[in-house]
């Protein structure tokens, strides 16, 4: 049993308090995970019902805060201001596999009656028996879930367990992305090995009478196969190892500029199972593009191609279809990434140029963790924000001050069910997000006040509660009247509507529903409610260090941490996307250039294999202008039949990306006409230089090198 809820604490041993990562566990966590301390011990049951002081440091922390100190046993260190004993340190390399790094683990408080039925933060991991699916552990858990509901009335009728395996709680909805950029990894790299083929088939086609010279002294079929498949194999290799440092250099790049963008992507390096996996990728490689090249260029007609000589023909009408088969795969791989890059740099952009329904210019935001310790009494917290929010006010540059549970547009948090009152006189069931909110929290958020008012220095703990509604909450409970007045019942609480405002978006995709405010001076809750401090400046960043002065005129134990902008704040929203997009850009130009070396090649091998036609032809009076538009209409048509290929690929593949667009239609006509003329562009432009080359023979140089 844990919880992420309290996963931070102020460690303030040091010269200077830091904020660190403390995961709240059961006794027998670690030994859940199969993990031996690397020294001291696990948790005991009796440390975690007797609210014990003690803690094990991560490997990380043991490291920098001790210097690796192997006599840290035994010793303690201050978190929230209390001293706990250090009982052990967790092995190298031991993340969390949900939480990530975590700096220390401390006892999860399971004493009978401390926590309530209401509390649903208690998150637990564990082994299935051998033979039972995550399906039959939920219906399990459900069957379980009706009893307590009608054992205990309070709880209502929700589902307070759901059983999911690791790997889906881990990965979530990363999962389509990751599996996305897997399909478009793929098809760059078949681009690539039908690029490689069709090279290596014009090669071969090249070596005819070498391979007929080979075979008529005595080589088998078998053998030249062998020898293609050796050569394509040191060619694959070759690739693979230099695909490898670029693995290398490229993860380390698109960490730095997406480092939270897929759960656990800070462990990815180059480990055993992935050299593995590039050696299996490498042959596999060597199969596709050399086993056609090898089969076409093992198949001889002594006669004809003893006679025929290193040069003459392209290899008969069935290779030259092959290759320019192969070409038209090519253009309509490229243009099925093109297509999907366009679709995610359009949805991109309206997540960027949407409306949050909040200013998120020119605000700084950071927290500020009262530890439980110093601030138990609600009203010491309350009083806290009010002289932090006055010192605050009196920055040069500092417009506005507010504080809330949770920054907008920054992903859902603690949905809340309220009951209302119907106009029949009967009571509806409303689920909705709150916010508990302190200081000028609409003005400095720049969300306008639509009927009613905000919160006073009246509404405080001693007076009646109150509560702040979006416009979808007011809708939805009161239709066909004023909200202002209205009335809401949560638990034992009777909360009066005084003020609604416009619907603000709660995550990056700008989702909307029902959201509550309540003033924080009003909500005596236990917990901590470590406050996010938003502040309206144009100094941005720039103006902590006079934070941390006022901050310290008050109690300098205190930390400052996640200090962003909102701007800042709002691009880490949407690593995810910026991951994707940043990937399917580079696969998509990387499909465009093998496209355009295709075709390149192709034409450029055409026109060698032509010379005497040219010559012959430009000698009966051909112009240059003709050839050239000839060795044009063929690469014309190699990108047509891709083109025309891959529009219909694209449109059948695109709607795997309808779960990850917004604001966009995976069949947006505007994006697939664009990157067709695109390709088709690049495609002219790389025949252009065979072209151009054709027009330069003379019929002189055509006979001669006949």
């Amino acid at each position: 049993i844990y919880t992420y809820r309290e996963a931070g604490r102020d460690l303030t041993d040091g010269e200077v308090p830091q904020r660190i990562q403390v995961l709240p566990t059961s006794a027998n966590y670690f030994e859940m995970w199969g993990i031996s301390p690397l020294l001291g011990r696990s948790f005991t049951v009796d440390e975690e019902r007797e609210d014990a002081n003690v803690a094990i440091l991560g490997y990380r922390l043991w490291q920098s805060h001790t210097g690796g100190d192997r006599n840290v046993l035994g010793t303690t260190i201050r978190l929230d201001g209390a001293a706990y004993t250090v009982v052990g340190v967790a092995p190298a390399g031991f993340r969390d596999v949900a939480g990530g790094d975590v700096d220390a683990w401390v006892p999860l408080d399971l004493r009978e009656g401390e926590f309530s039925r209401q509390n649903h933060f208690l998150s637990l991991i564990g082994r299935l028996e051998r033979g039972v699916s995550v399906e039959q552990a939920q219906s399990y858990v459900s069957a379980m879930n009706a009893r307590l509901v009608e054992e205990y009335e309070e709880i209502g009728d929700t589902q307070l367990m759901r059983v999911v395996s690791l790997h889906d709680d881990v990965v979530g909805s990363a999962d389509t992305m990751l599996r996305m950029l897997m399909g478009a990894a793929s098809l760059v790299l078949l681009i690539a090995c039908v690029n490689v083929a069709n090279l290596f088939l014009a090669r071969s086609m090249g070596r005819r009478r070498e391979i007929a010279i080979r075979s008529a002294l005595g080589s088998g079929r078998a053998r030249l196969v062998r020898q293609f498949f050796a050569e394509s194999l040191l060619v694959a290799a070759i690739a693979g190892l230099a695909g490898l440092v670029v693995a290398h250099l490229g993860v380390r790049f698109l960490l730095s500029i997406s480092p939270d963008a897929v759960a656990r992507a800070q462990e990815v390096g180059l480990d055993g199972r992935l050299l593995v996996f590039a050696a299996g990728v490498t042959v596999l490689t060597a199969l596709l593009f050399g086993l056609v090249p090898a089969l076409r260029g093992s198949r001889v007609d002594l006669t004809s191609d003893l006679r025929e000589g290193s040069r003459g023909t392209a290899g008969g009408k069935r290779s030259t279809r092959i290759r320019t088969a192969l070409v038209a795969t090519q253009v309509a791989l490229a243009l099925v990434l093109l297509i999907g890059a366009g679709i995610l740099i359009k949805s991109f952009a309206a997540l960027q140029g949407q409306d949050y329904g909040f200013d998120s210019s020119d605000l700084l935001t950071f927290e500020v963790h009262l530890p439980d310790t110093r601030y138990e009494d609600p009203a010491l917290r309350v009083d806290f924000h009010q002289r932090f929010h006055e010192r605050l006010r009196s920055i040069p540059g500092v417009e506005s001050v507010a504080a809330t549970s949770w920054l907008p547009a920054a992903g859902p948090y603690h949905d809340w069910g309220f009951n209302y009152e119907t106009p029949d006189g009967n009571r509806d069931w409303e689920g909705a997000q709150m916010r508990i909110i302190e200081g000028d929290y609409f003005e400095t958020m720049g969300v306008p006040l639509l009927t009613g008012r905000t919160f006073n220095e009246g509404d405080g703990e001693d007076a009646p509660p109150v509560m702040v509604i979006s416009e979808t909450a007011a809708r939805i409970a009161f239709p066909d009247q004023d909200a202002v007045g209205g009335r809401f019942y949560s638990a034992d609480t009777v909360r009066t509507v005084v003020g609604v405002v416009p619907d603000v978006a709660y995550d990056a995709r700008g989702s909307r529903k029902s959201k509550i405010y309540i003033p924080h001076t009003e909500f005596g809750d236990d917990r901590n409610w470590a406050l996010v401090q938003v502040v309206k400046t144009k100094s941005g960043l720039g103006i902590l260090p006079q934070v941390r002065r006022e901050l310290d005129a008050i109690d300098p134990e205190l930390v400052i941490y996640r200090a962003r902008t909102m701007e800042q704040v709002l691009g880490r929203t949407m690593e995810s996307e910026r991951f994707a997009l940043t990937l399917m850009g580079i696969f998509g130009a990387v499909a465009l250039l093998l496209a355009a070396i295709g075709v390149y090649g192709i034409l450029a091998y055409s026109v060698s294999q032509r010379t005497r036609e040219f010559g012959i032809r430009m000698a009966l009076g051909a112009t240059t202008g003709a050839v050239r538009r000839r060795v044009l209409a063929q690469g014309a048509v190699l990108a047509g039949f891709g083109l025309v290929t891959g529009l219909l690929g694209a449109f059948w593949l695109s709607k795997l990306l309808q779960s990850m667009v917004f604001g966009v239609s995976v069949t947006d006509p505007l994006i697939y006409l664009l990157v067709t003329l695109c390709l088709a562009a690049v495609a002219m432009a790389a025949g252009y230089v065979p072209a151009r080359r054709a027009t330069r023979v003379t019929p002189m140089q055509a006979l001669r090198e006949e």
